[in-house]
């Protein structure tokens, strides 16, 4: 991990910009339960997809260029909205479907999102933290 991401934003960017791993694939690991956090793409490689397992990319996800990739069984669906309960990985991508490095002002648009749509949901009495992806 290169760092959990938290505090303040606009100390953020900075902080991103100047981390010895910043050349690396950075990604952000998303999970509504635990928080983000920054790592390379290799740190992440059981997240991210393969060739023999399903997932989901929701492609501009908060900006255009971010990609959200997530294992359907991460997600539920409630009254017609489909809420992340589970880690995803949010990356760069180009129209060609090369990654690349997420920069520290996706990385703030992100949490400003995160922070913004987060919320609760109550499953069998259970509060699940969950975030909203439509």
């Amino acid at each position: 991990m290169i760092f959990e991401v938290k505090g303040d934003l606009n100390l953020l960017i900075p902080q991103v910009n100047s981390h010895p791993k910043r050349n690396e694939q950075v990604v952000m690991v998303l999970d509504p339960s635990v928080g983000m956090q920054l790592q390379t793409s290799e740190e992440t490689c059981d997240l991210m997809p393969s060739f023999y397992e399903p997932f989901v990319c929701a492609e501009d996800f908060v900006v255009e260029g971010l990609a959200l990739y997530y294992r359907p069984d991460q997600v539920v669906r409630l009254r017609g909205r489909l809420y992340l309960v589970g880690q995803a990985v949010v990356c760069r991508e180009d129209e060609y479907g090369c990654f690349w490095s997420l920069t520290g002002e996706d990385i703030c648009q992100v949490m400003g999102y995160a922070r913004e749509h987060s919320t609760l949901l109550c499953v069998d009495g259970q509060k699940i933290p969950a975030l909203p992806l439509e």
